[in-house]
Protein backbone atom coordinates (compact mmCIF):
# COMPACT_ATOMS: atom_id res chain seq x y z
CA UNK A 1 0.00 0.00 0.00
CA UNK A 2 1.36 3.45 -0.87
CA UNK A 3 2.06 6.03 1.82
CA UNK A 4 1.67 9.76 1.23
CA UNK A 5 4.92 11.34 2.44
CA UNK A 6 3.60 14.90 2.75
CA UNK A 7 3.40 16.43 6.24
CA UNK A 8 -0.03 18.18 6.48
CA UNK A 9 1.68 21.18 8.08
CA UNK A 10 4.00 21.53 5.05
CA UNK A 11 1.45 21.13 2.28
CA UNK A 12 1.73 23.19 -0.88
CA UNK A 13 -1.13 25.66 -1.20
CA UNK A 14 -2.54 25.60 -4.71
CA UNK A 15 -5.37 27.37 -6.48
CA UNK A 16 -8.12 25.48 -8.30
CA UNK A 17 -7.70 25.15 -12.06
CA UNK A 18 -9.66 27.66 -14.09
CA UNK A 19 -12.20 25.06 -15.31
CA UNK A 20 -13.21 24.18 -11.73
CA UNK A 21 -13.67 27.65 -10.27
CA UNK A 22 -17.19 28.87 -9.63
CA UNK A 23 -16.04 32.44 -9.02
CA UNK A 24 -13.36 34.70 -10.44
CA UNK A 25 -11.18 34.87 -7.31
CA UNK A 26 -8.59 32.22 -6.55
CA UNK A 27 -9.84 29.31 -4.48
CA UNK A 28 -7.25 27.51 -2.36
CA UNK A 29 -6.88 23.73 -2.69
CA UNK A 30 -4.50 20.94 -1.68
CA UNK A 31 -3.44 17.62 -3.22
CA UNK A 32 -3.84 14.71 -0.81
CA UNK A 33 -3.95 10.94 -1.08
CA UNK A 34 -6.70 8.47 -0.20
CA UNK A 35 -4.63 5.48 0.91
CA UNK A 36 -7.55 3.05 1.09
CA UNK A 37 -8.76 3.82 -2.45
CA UNK A 38 -5.29 4.56 -3.89
CA UNK A 39 -6.57 7.82 -5.38
CA UNK A 40 -5.30 11.37 -5.43
CA UNK A 41 -7.87 13.80 -4.12
CA UNK A 42 -8.08 17.54 -4.58
CA UNK A 43 -9.62 19.17 -1.51
CA UNK A 44 -10.50 22.78 -0.70
CA UNK A 45 -9.42 24.66 2.43
CA UNK A 46 -12.32 23.08 4.34
CA UNK A 47 -11.18 19.56 3.34
CA UNK A 48 -14.13 19.06 0.99
CA UNK A 49 -13.22 16.81 -1.95
CA UNK A 50 -13.36 18.73 -5.20
CA UNK A 51 -11.87 16.09 -7.48
CA UNK A 52 -10.49 12.52 -7.57
CA UNK A 53 -7.68 11.31 -9.84
CA UNK A 54 -6.35 7.80 -10.35
CA UNK A 55 -2.55 8.23 -10.09
CA UNK A 56 -2.07 5.36 -12.53
CA UNK A 57 -3.55 7.63 -15.21
CA UNK A 58 -0.72 10.15 -14.71
CA UNK A 59 2.11 10.29 -17.27
CA UNK A 60 3.86 13.43 -16.10
CA UNK A 61 4.15 16.21 -13.54
CA UNK A 62 5.80 19.51 -14.47
CA UNK A 63 6.24 22.84 -12.78
CA UNK A 64 6.16 25.95 -14.93
CA UNK A 65 7.80 29.01 -13.43
CA UNK A 66 6.49 32.17 -15.05
CA UNK A 67 8.73 35.21 -14.75
CA UNK A 68 6.89 38.48 -14.47
CA UNK A 69 9.66 40.62 -15.88
CA UNK A 70 12.48 40.16 -18.37
CA UNK A 71 15.83 38.81 -17.21
CA UNK A 72 19.16 37.84 -18.69
CA UNK A 73 18.44 34.09 -18.72
CA UNK A 74 17.67 32.16 -21.87
CA UNK A 75 14.11 30.87 -21.69
CA UNK A 76 11.07 30.07 -23.77
CA UNK A 77 8.63 32.90 -24.47
CA UNK A 78 4.93 32.66 -23.73
CA UNK A 79 3.12 35.84 -24.74
CA UNK A 80 4.74 38.60 -22.64
CA UNK A 81 6.08 36.21 -19.99
CA UNK A 82 9.32 34.25 -19.79
CA UNK A 83 8.92 30.78 -18.42
CA UNK A 84 10.97 27.84 -17.19
CA UNK A 85 9.52 24.32 -17.27
CA UNK A 86 10.86 21.83 -14.74
CA UNK A 87 10.04 18.18 -15.51
CA UNK A 88 9.27 15.27 -13.23
CA UNK A 89 12.62 14.24 -11.71
CA UNK A 90 14.35 17.63 -11.83
CA UNK A 91 14.61 19.54 -8.52
CA UNK A 92 12.94 22.93 -8.31
CA UNK A 93 15.23 25.49 -6.67
CA UNK A 94 15.23 29.22 -6.05
CA UNK A 95 18.39 29.43 -8.17
CA UNK A 96 16.20 28.96 -11.26
CA UNK A 97 14.75 32.43 -10.73
CA UNK A 98 16.93 35.47 -11.53
CA UNK A 99 17.33 37.88 -8.66
CA UNK A 100 15.81 40.73 -10.67
CA UNK A 101 12.61 38.84 -11.45
CA UNK A 102 9.31 38.12 -9.76
CA UNK A 103 7.73 34.76 -10.48
CA UNK A 104 4.83 32.50 -9.83
CA UNK A 105 4.63 28.76 -10.40
CA UNK A 106 2.03 26.50 -11.99
CA UNK A 107 1.82 22.77 -11.28
CA UNK A 108 0.81 20.82 -14.42
CA UNK A 109 -0.58 17.33 -13.99
CA UNK A 110 -0.99 15.30 -17.20
CA UNK A 111 -3.53 12.49 -16.90
CA UNK A 112 -5.18 10.10 -19.38
CA UNK A 113 -8.15 8.37 -17.73
CA UNK A 114 -10.34 5.88 -19.53
CA UNK A 115 -13.49 7.62 -20.66
CA UNK A 116 -16.87 6.66 -19.29
CA UNK A 117 -18.38 6.94 -22.75
CA UNK A 118 -16.72 5.60 -25.87
CA UNK A 119 -16.55 9.04 -27.47
CA UNK A 120 -13.20 10.85 -27.50
CA UNK A 121 -12.87 14.33 -26.08
CA UNK A 122 -10.50 16.58 -24.16
CA UNK A 123 -11.02 18.24 -20.81
CA UNK A 124 -11.72 21.96 -20.95
CA UNK A 125 -13.34 24.56 -18.75
CA UNK A 126 -16.60 23.98 -20.61
CA UNK A 127 -17.06 20.24 -20.10
CA UNK A 128 -16.60 19.66 -16.39
CA UNK A 129 -19.91 17.77 -16.21
CA UNK A 130 -18.89 15.27 -18.90
CA UNK A 131 -15.28 14.87 -17.84
CA UNK A 132 -14.60 11.22 -16.86
CA UNK A 133 -12.36 12.32 -14.00
CA UNK A 134 -14.58 15.06 -12.53
CA UNK A 135 -15.94 12.63 -9.91
CA UNK A 136 -13.82 9.51 -9.91
CA UNK A 137 -15.69 6.73 -11.64
CA UNK A 138 -13.57 4.09 -13.38
CA UNK A 139 -14.06 4.29 -17.12
CA UNK A 140 -13.95 1.53 -19.70
CA UNK A 141 -13.71 3.55 -22.90
CA UNK A 142 -10.69 4.87 -24.77
CA UNK A 143 -8.28 7.05 -22.83
CA UNK A 144 -8.66 10.81 -23.15
CA UNK A 145 -6.33 13.69 -22.36
CA UNK A 146 -7.23 15.46 -19.10
CA UNK A 147 -4.48 17.93 -18.20
CA UNK A 148 -4.76 20.02 -15.03
CA UNK A 149 -2.94 23.26 -14.22
CA UNK A 150 -2.83 24.38 -10.58
CA UNK A 151 -1.43 27.85 -9.91
CA UNK A 152 0.84 27.66 -6.86
CA UNK A 153 0.15 30.09 -4.04
CA UNK A 154 3.09 32.43 -3.33
CA UNK A 155 5.78 30.85 -1.17
CA UNK A 156 9.27 31.73 0.04
CA UNK A 157 10.86 28.62 -1.47
CA UNK A 158 10.01 25.52 -3.48
CA UNK A 159 10.87 22.78 -0.97
CA UNK A 160 7.22 21.89 -0.33
CA UNK A 161 6.45 21.96 -4.06
CA UNK A 162 9.37 19.64 -4.70
CA UNK A 163 8.03 17.25 -2.09
CA UNK A 164 4.57 17.31 -3.70
CA UNK A 165 5.93 16.54 -7.18
CA UNK A 166 7.94 13.59 -5.86
CA UNK A 167 4.98 12.32 -3.83
CA UNK A 168 2.74 12.33 -6.92
CA UNK A 169 5.43 10.50 -8.89
CA UNK A 170 5.71 7.93 -6.13
CA UNK A 171 2.02 7.04 -5.92
CA UNK A 172 1.77 7.16 -9.75
CA UNK A 173 4.61 4.61 -10.02
CA UNK A 174 6.31 6.71 -12.70
CA UNK A 175 9.62 5.12 -13.61
CA UNK A 176 12.83 7.02 -13.01
CA UNK A 177 14.84 7.65 -16.17
CA UNK A 178 18.56 8.12 -16.65
CA UNK A 179 18.95 11.83 -17.52
CA UNK A 180 22.05 11.01 -19.58
CA UNK A 181 20.08 8.80 -21.99
CA UNK A 182 17.45 9.70 -24.56
CA UNK A 183 14.95 7.64 -26.53
CA UNK A 184 15.87 6.92 -30.15
CA UNK A 185 12.77 7.53 -32.28
CA UNK A 186 12.64 5.94 -35.73
CA UNK A 187 9.88 7.20 -38.01
CA UNK A 188 8.90 5.65 -41.34
CA UNK A 189 6.93 8.44 -43.02
CA UNK A 190 5.79 6.06 -45.77
CA UNK A 191 4.21 3.41 -43.53
CA UNK A 192 0.54 2.59 -44.05
CA UNK A 193 -1.37 5.65 -45.17
CA UNK A 194 1.74 7.83 -44.70
CA UNK A 195 0.64 9.61 -41.52
CA UNK A 196 3.48 8.61 -39.19
CA UNK A 197 4.94 12.12 -39.14
CA UNK A 198 1.54 13.63 -38.41
CA UNK A 199 0.90 11.10 -35.62
CA UNK A 200 4.28 11.89 -34.09
CA UNK A 201 3.80 15.66 -34.11
CA UNK A 202 0.15 15.70 -33.00
CA UNK A 203 0.05 12.90 -30.40
CA UNK A 204 3.25 11.07 -29.49
CA UNK A 205 5.75 13.93 -29.35
CA UNK A 206 3.65 16.23 -27.10
CA UNK A 207 2.81 13.38 -24.71
CA UNK A 208 6.36 12.06 -24.45
CA UNK A 209 8.44 15.23 -24.61
CA UNK A 210 6.27 18.00 -23.18
CA UNK A 211 4.21 16.01 -20.69
CA UNK A 212 6.37 13.03 -19.68
CA UNK A 213 9.63 14.99 -20.02
CA UNK A 214 11.47 12.37 -22.08
CA UNK A 215 14.46 13.46 -24.17
CA UNK A 216 14.20 12.31 -27.81
CA UNK A 217 16.61 11.74 -30.70
CA UNK A 218 14.58 11.48 -33.93
CA UNK A 219 15.59 9.72 -37.15
CA UNK A 220 13.45 9.26 -40.27
CA UNK A 221 13.82 6.40 -42.73
CA UNK A 222 13.80 7.08 -46.45
CA UNK A 223 14.20 3.66 -48.11
CA UNK A 224 13.73 -0.05 -47.46
CA UNK A 225 16.31 -1.37 -45.00
CA UNK A 226 17.17 2.13 -43.79
CA UNK A 227 16.19 1.38 -40.18
CA UNK A 228 18.57 -1.61 -40.15
CA UNK A 229 21.36 0.64 -41.36
CA UNK A 230 20.55 3.32 -38.79
CA UNK A 231 20.79 0.76 -35.99
CA UNK A 232 24.13 -0.50 -37.29
CA UNK A 233 25.46 3.05 -37.69
CA UNK A 234 24.82 3.88 -34.04
CA UNK A 235 28.22 2.51 -33.08
CA UNK A 236 29.26 0.56 -29.98
CA UNK A 237 27.77 2.97 -27.42
CA UNK A 238 24.10 2.43 -28.26
CA UNK A 239 23.30 1.25 -24.72
CA UNK A 240 25.12 4.25 -23.27
CA UNK A 241 23.18 6.75 -25.37
CA UNK A 242 19.66 5.34 -25.45
CA UNK A 243 17.30 3.88 -22.87
CA UNK A 244 14.74 2.89 -25.49
CA UNK A 245 14.07 2.66 -29.22
CA UNK A 246 10.64 3.81 -30.38
CA UNK A 247 9.29 2.75 -33.78
CA UNK A 248 6.64 4.84 -35.54
CA UNK A 249 5.63 2.78 -38.54
CA UNK A 250 4.35 -0.66 -39.36
CA UNK A 251 5.61 -4.10 -38.44
CA UNK A 252 8.09 -3.78 -41.33
CA UNK A 253 9.94 -1.00 -39.50
CA UNK A 254 10.20 -3.08 -36.35
CA UNK A 255 11.36 -6.04 -38.46
CA UNK A 256 14.22 -3.91 -39.82
CA UNK A 257 15.15 -2.77 -36.32
CA UNK A 258 15.26 -6.33 -34.95
CA UNK A 259 17.38 -7.53 -37.88
CA UNK A 260 19.72 -4.57 -37.36
CA UNK A 261 20.08 -5.36 -33.66
CA UNK A 262 20.76 -9.01 -34.52
CA UNK A 263 23.73 -8.01 -36.67
CA UNK A 264 25.35 -6.00 -33.89
CA UNK A 265 28.11 -7.51 -31.75
CA UNK A 266 26.31 -6.25 -28.63
CA UNK A 267 22.94 -7.77 -29.59
CA UNK A 268 22.34 -9.48 -26.25
CA UNK A 269 23.52 -6.45 -24.26
CA UNK A 270 21.13 -4.19 -26.17
CA UNK A 271 18.23 -6.57 -25.49
CA UNK A 272 19.10 -6.47 -21.77
CA UNK A 273 19.34 -2.68 -21.47
CA UNK A 274 17.22 -1.06 -24.18
CA UNK A 275 13.42 -1.26 -24.26
CA UNK A 276 11.37 -1.12 -27.46
CA UNK A 277 8.28 1.02 -27.88
CA UNK A 278 5.88 0.36 -30.74
CA UNK A 279 3.62 3.10 -32.08
CA UNK A 280 1.66 1.43 -34.87
CA UNK A 281 1.31 3.66 -37.94
CA UNK A 282 1.35 0.95 -40.59
CA UNK A 283 -1.17 -1.31 -42.28
CA UNK A 284 -1.15 -4.22 -39.82
CA UNK A 285 0.47 -3.18 -36.50
CA UNK A 286 0.28 -6.69 -35.08
CA UNK A 287 2.70 -6.33 -32.15
CA UNK A 288 1.29 -2.92 -31.15
CA UNK A 289 -2.20 -4.44 -31.02
CA UNK A 290 -0.98 -7.51 -29.10
CA UNK A 291 0.61 -5.24 -26.48
CA UNK A 292 -2.49 -3.07 -25.93
CA UNK A 293 -4.67 -6.20 -25.92
CA UNK A 294 -2.48 -7.77 -23.22
CA UNK A 295 -2.63 -4.52 -21.23
CA UNK A 296 -6.45 -4.48 -21.49
CA UNK A 297 -6.32 -1.12 -23.24
CA UNK A 298 -8.27 0.10 -26.22
CA UNK A 299 -6.03 0.13 -29.26
CA UNK A 300 -4.94 3.47 -30.67
CA UNK A 301 -1.78 5.51 -31.00
CA UNK A 302 -2.75 7.42 -27.85
CA UNK A 303 -2.98 4.24 -25.76
CA UNK A 304 0.36 2.97 -27.13
CA UNK A 305 1.98 6.31 -26.33
CA UNK A 306 0.42 6.25 -22.85
CA UNK A 307 2.06 2.88 -22.11
CA UNK A 308 5.44 4.23 -23.22
CA UNK A 309 5.05 7.40 -21.15
CA UNK A 310 4.16 5.34 -18.07
CA UNK A 311 7.51 3.57 -18.50
CA UNK A 312 6.54 0.08 -17.42
CA UNK A 313 8.00 -2.79 -19.47
CA UNK A 314 7.32 -6.48 -19.90
CA UNK A 315 9.43 -9.19 -21.43
CA UNK A 316 8.11 -10.80 -24.60
CA UNK A 317 9.41 -13.73 -26.61
CA UNK A 318 11.48 -13.64 -29.75
CA UNK A 319 11.98 -16.62 -32.00
CA UNK A 320 15.14 -17.66 -33.80
CA UNK A 321 14.72 -18.89 -37.38
CA UNK A 322 17.23 -20.77 -39.48
CA UNK A 323 16.89 -21.08 -43.24
CA UNK A 324 19.77 -22.49 -45.33
CA UNK A 325 22.78 -20.69 -43.80
CA UNK A 326 21.08 -17.56 -42.48
CA UNK A 327 19.59 -16.68 -39.09
CA UNK A 328 16.61 -14.37 -38.50
CA UNK A 329 14.92 -13.19 -35.32
CA UNK A 330 11.15 -12.79 -35.28
CA UNK A 331 8.85 -10.86 -32.95
CA UNK A 332 5.49 -11.68 -34.56
CA UNK A 333 4.52 -14.62 -36.76
CA UNK A 334 5.65 -17.01 -39.46
CA UNK A 335 3.22 -18.24 -42.08
CA UNK A 336 3.27 -20.48 -45.13
CA UNK A 337 0.60 -21.51 -47.66
CA UNK A 338 -2.68 -19.53 -47.88
CA UNK A 339 -2.01 -16.76 -45.32
CA UNK A 340 1.45 -16.14 -46.78
CA UNK A 341 -0.04 -15.99 -50.27
CA UNK A 342 -2.62 -13.45 -49.09
CA UNK A 343 -0.05 -11.32 -47.28
CA UNK A 344 2.58 -11.23 -50.02
CA UNK A 345 0.61 -11.41 -53.26
CA UNK A 346 -1.82 -8.69 -52.13
CA UNK A 347 1.07 -6.20 -52.11
CA UNK A 348 0.17 -5.40 -55.70
CA UNK A 349 -2.99 -3.69 -54.40
CA UNK A 350 -1.33 -2.14 -51.33
CA UNK A 351 -2.96 1.20 -52.18
CA UNK A 352 -6.22 -0.23 -50.78
CA UNK A 353 -4.78 -0.47 -47.27
CA UNK A 354 -5.94 -3.38 -45.11
CA UNK A 355 -8.84 -3.98 -47.50
CA UNK A 356 -6.31 -5.68 -49.76
CA UNK A 357 -6.13 -8.55 -47.26
CA UNK A 358 -9.91 -9.16 -47.42
CA UNK A 359 -9.98 -9.06 -51.21
CA UNK A 360 -7.06 -11.42 -51.66
CA UNK A 361 -8.32 -13.67 -48.89
CA UNK A 362 -11.61 -14.16 -50.75
CA UNK A 363 -9.66 -14.98 -53.91
CA UNK A 364 -7.44 -17.53 -52.14
CA UNK A 365 -10.43 -19.16 -50.43
CA UNK A 366 -12.10 -19.61 -53.81
CA UNK A 367 -8.87 -20.94 -55.32
CA UNK A 368 -8.36 -23.27 -52.33
CA UNK A 369 -4.78 -24.22 -53.07
CA UNK A 370 -3.11 -26.88 -50.92
CA UNK A 371 0.64 -27.27 -50.49
CA UNK A 372 2.28 -30.55 -49.61
CA UNK A 373 4.51 -30.09 -46.58
CA UNK A 374 6.02 -31.79 -43.56
CA UNK A 375 5.72 -30.15 -40.12
CA UNK A 376 7.95 -31.47 -37.33
CA UNK A 377 7.70 -29.99 -33.86
CA UNK A 378 9.04 -30.35 -30.33
CA UNK A 379 6.13 -30.57 -27.85
CA UNK A 380 6.16 -28.83 -24.49
CA UNK A 381 8.12 -30.60 -21.80
CA UNK A 382 11.31 -31.26 -23.76
CA UNK A 383 12.66 -27.73 -23.49
CA UNK A 384 16.24 -28.88 -22.77
CA UNK A 385 16.54 -30.71 -26.08
CA UNK A 386 19.18 -29.39 -28.47
CA UNK A 387 18.07 -27.95 -31.79
CA UNK A 388 19.13 -30.26 -34.60
CA UNK A 389 20.99 -29.06 -37.64
CA UNK A 390 18.66 -28.15 -40.48
CA UNK A 391 20.45 -30.80 -42.54
CA UNK A 392 19.74 -33.58 -40.03
CA UNK A 393 16.53 -35.46 -39.39
CA UNK A 394 14.48 -34.26 -36.40
CA UNK A 395 15.13 -36.16 -33.13
CA UNK A 396 12.83 -39.01 -32.18
CA UNK A 397 11.01 -36.92 -29.55
CA UNK A 398 9.73 -34.55 -32.26
CA UNK A 399 6.28 -35.20 -33.68
CA UNK A 400 5.69 -35.16 -37.44
CA UNK A 401 2.69 -34.25 -39.60
CA UNK A 402 2.93 -34.66 -43.37
CA UNK A 403 -0.13 -33.61 -45.35
CA UNK A 404 -1.68 -31.16 -47.79
CA UNK A 405 -1.44 -27.89 -45.88
CA UNK A 406 -3.83 -24.99 -46.40
CA UNK A 407 -2.75 -22.75 -43.49
CA UNK A 408 0.36 -22.95 -41.32
CA UNK A 409 0.64 -19.95 -39.00
CA UNK A 410 3.11 -19.92 -36.08
CA UNK A 411 2.70 -17.17 -33.46
CA UNK A 412 3.84 -16.06 -30.05
CA UNK A 413 1.57 -12.99 -30.08
CA UNK A 414 -2.22 -12.83 -30.07
CA UNK A 415 -2.72 -10.54 -33.08
CA UNK A 416 -1.09 -10.63 -36.49
CA UNK A 417 -2.76 -7.30 -37.29
CA UNK A 418 -5.03 -4.74 -35.60
CA UNK A 419 -8.17 -6.53 -36.76
CA UNK A 420 -6.77 -10.07 -36.87
CA UNK A 421 -7.05 -12.03 -33.61
CA UNK A 422 -5.07 -14.83 -35.19
CA UNK A 423 -3.86 -16.73 -32.13
CA UNK A 424 -6.23 -16.63 -29.14
CA UNK A 425 -4.22 -19.26 -27.22
CA UNK A 426 -1.02 -17.15 -27.32
CA UNK A 427 0.18 -15.16 -24.32
CA UNK A 428 2.98 -12.60 -24.41
CA UNK A 429 6.12 -13.98 -22.82
CA UNK A 430 4.77 -17.52 -22.43
CA UNK A 431 7.78 -19.15 -24.12
CA UNK A 432 5.48 -21.13 -26.42
CA UNK A 433 4.75 -21.22 -30.14
CA UNK A 434 1.10 -21.63 -31.08
CA UNK A 435 0.93 -23.11 -34.58
CA UNK A 436 -2.42 -22.78 -36.28
CA UNK A 437 -2.77 -25.65 -38.75
CA UNK A 438 -5.47 -26.31 -41.34
CA UNK A 439 -4.70 -29.35 -43.46
CA UNK A 440 -6.20 -32.27 -45.35
CA UNK A 441 -8.27 -32.81 -48.46
CA UNK A 442 -11.54 -32.89 -46.48
CA UNK A 443 -11.51 -29.11 -45.78
CA UNK A 444 -14.11 -27.43 -47.98
CA UNK A 445 -14.24 -23.92 -49.43
CA UNK A 446 -17.17 -23.10 -47.15
CA UNK A 447 -15.12 -24.15 -44.13
CA UNK A 448 -12.27 -21.92 -45.28
CA UNK A 449 -14.60 -18.96 -45.68
CA UNK A 450 -15.90 -19.57 -42.15
CA UNK A 451 -12.34 -19.79 -40.78
CA UNK A 452 -11.21 -16.61 -42.49
CA UNK A 453 -14.30 -14.70 -41.35
CA UNK A 454 -13.56 -15.77 -37.78
CA UNK A 455 -10.08 -14.25 -37.72
CA UNK A 456 -11.39 -10.83 -36.64
CA UNK A 457 -13.00 -12.13 -33.45
CA UNK A 458 -10.86 -15.22 -32.82
CA UNK A 459 -13.85 -17.54 -33.29
CA UNK A 460 -11.87 -19.50 -35.90
CA UNK A 461 -10.02 -21.14 -32.99
CA UNK A 462 -13.18 -23.14 -32.25
CA UNK A 463 -13.66 -24.35 -35.84
CA UNK A 464 -13.55 -28.10 -36.27
CA UNK A 465 -10.96 -27.89 -39.07
CA UNK A 466 -8.54 -25.65 -37.10
CA UNK A 467 -5.87 -27.18 -34.89
CA UNK A 468 -3.54 -25.25 -32.58
CA UNK A 469 -0.26 -26.98 -31.75
CA UNK A 470 1.76 -25.68 -28.80
CA UNK A 471 5.49 -26.31 -29.01
CA UNK A 472 8.89 -24.77 -28.29
CA UNK A 473 10.51 -25.54 -31.64
CA UNK A 474 9.41 -26.66 -35.09
CA UNK A 475 10.57 -27.31 -38.63
CA UNK A 476 8.70 -26.89 -41.92
CA UNK A 477 9.84 -28.76 -45.01
CA UNK A 478 7.88 -27.69 -48.11
CA UNK A 479 7.47 -30.69 -50.38
CA UNK A 480 6.33 -28.56 -53.31
CA UNK A 481 7.03 -25.01 -54.41
CA UNK A 482 4.65 -22.10 -54.90
CA UNK A 483 4.17 -20.42 -51.54
CA UNK A 484 6.39 -18.15 -49.44
CA UNK A 485 8.29 -18.27 -46.20
CA UNK A 486 6.64 -15.17 -44.71
CA UNK A 487 8.35 -13.97 -41.53
CA UNK A 488 6.79 -10.96 -39.76
CA UNK A 489 5.24 -9.91 -43.07
CA UNK A 490 8.52 -10.10 -45.01
CA UNK A 491 9.53 -12.73 -47.58
CA UNK A 492 12.70 -14.62 -46.70
CA UNK A 493 14.52 -17.46 -48.45
CA UNK A 494 12.34 -20.37 -49.56
CA UNK A 495 12.91 -23.98 -48.62
CA UNK A 496 13.17 -25.83 -45.29
CA UNK A 497 13.04 -23.61 -42.21
CA UNK A 498 13.18 -24.28 -38.49
CA UNK A 499 12.63 -22.15 -35.43
CA UNK A 500 13.04 -22.17 -31.66
CA UNK A 501 11.48 -19.88 -29.10
CA UNK A 502 13.73 -17.42 -27.24
CA UNK A 503 11.71 -16.80 -24.05
CA UNK A 504 11.32 -13.28 -22.62
CA UNK A 505 14.15 -11.93 -24.75
CA UNK A 506 12.80 -8.47 -25.57
CA UNK A 507 11.62 -5.70 -23.22
CA UNK A 508 8.71 -3.69 -24.63
CA UNK A 509 6.69 -0.90 -23.06
CA UNK A 510 3.41 -2.41 -21.91
CA UNK A 511 1.81 -4.55 -19.25
CA UNK A 512 -1.36 -3.99 -17.27
CA UNK A 513 -1.64 -0.52 -15.76
CA UNK A 514 -2.16 -1.52 -12.15
CA UNK A 515 -0.70 -1.08 -8.67
CA UNK A 516 2.60 -2.91 -8.11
Amino acid sequence: MNEWPIDPEKETRLFLPLQWKDEDENQVCFVRYDVERSLLKIVDDENVIVHMINPLDVIGVTVEIRLLQESNITSEKSEDLSRIVVHNQEPITNHLIPVDSQAHAVLHLYTYPKSIKSSSFFCSKNNKVNCPCADYTPGTGPRVACPFSFPVAPAHDFEALNDLVQAIRKVAHLKKRDPKKSYLVLINPNSGIKKADQCWKSIAQPMLEKEAGISMTVRRTSFGGHATQLILDEGPDLTGKYAAILCLGGDGLLYEVVQGLQQRDDFEQVLDHVALGILGCGTSNGLAKSITFDAKEHHSLLESTFLIARGRTLKVDLSRYQVSNKIYYSFLTFTWAMIADVDIDSEMIRCLGFLRIDIWGAFCAARMRRYRGRLSYLPLGDINSQMPSLNDSPPSNWKVIEDDIIILWASHVTHAAESTYSSPPSRLGSGVFQIMLVHGKHVSRMSMVSILLGLDSGSHAQHKDVKFIDCVAYRLEPLESGSYNDLDGEVIESGPIQAEIVPKALAVFGGKNEQV
